[in-house]
């Protein structure tokens, strides 16, 4: 089986609606900041977080930065997977990388990377990464790591 991206813990499918499509049939270059979107709450719930919770206690992660490259043109009804994992994470801050292919053929569509900043949902001020949530982000990345190490190295 092709692994298109063994560094990635997190995936999730999409298939790609009419409606996503510009008129040239081709996936608007704008929804790939809703792909990356989908992608980090799929990562989120992996581990055992809901946005929603994160809301409830009082925390909202604000995106900071956003950049997207695209690699290959994407059309109604391919199949994609989002590829997600934790790029860095301090105290304040963190940063999520995607990685779009097709599965069809298994060809890099996009890839990217979000930055967001934690505040307090009712100032806008910055906030801590609550322990808990760091805590099971970095297990399912140090989950993925071993993974690769133990199957995927040559």
């Amino acid at each position: 089986m092709f692994d298109f991206a063994p560094k990635f813990p997190q995936r999730h499918h999409v298939r790609i609606r009419y409606s996503e499509t510009d008129g040239m049939g081709i996936v608007y270059h704008g929804n790939y900041l809703t792909f990356f979107e989908v992608g980090r709450n799929e990562f989120l719930r992996a581990v055992g977080i809901d946005y929603r919770s994160l809301e409830e206690a009082g925390v909202v992660a604000a995106v900071t930065a956003a950049h997207v490259s695209y690699a290959a043109a994407a059309r109604f009804d391919d199949l994609l997977t989002i590829c997600t994992r934790l790029g860095e994470m301090a105290k304040l801050r963190f940063r999520f990388e995607y990685e779009i292919w097709r599965e069809e053929d298994q060809t890099l569509v996009a890839s990217g990377y979000t930055e967001h900043a934690l505040l307090d949902r009712i100032s806008l001020r910055p906030a801590r990464l609550p322990e808990r949530v760091r805590e099971s982000m970095a297990r399912l990345e140090a989950a993925a790591r071993s993974f690769k190490e133990r199957f995927l190295q040559p």
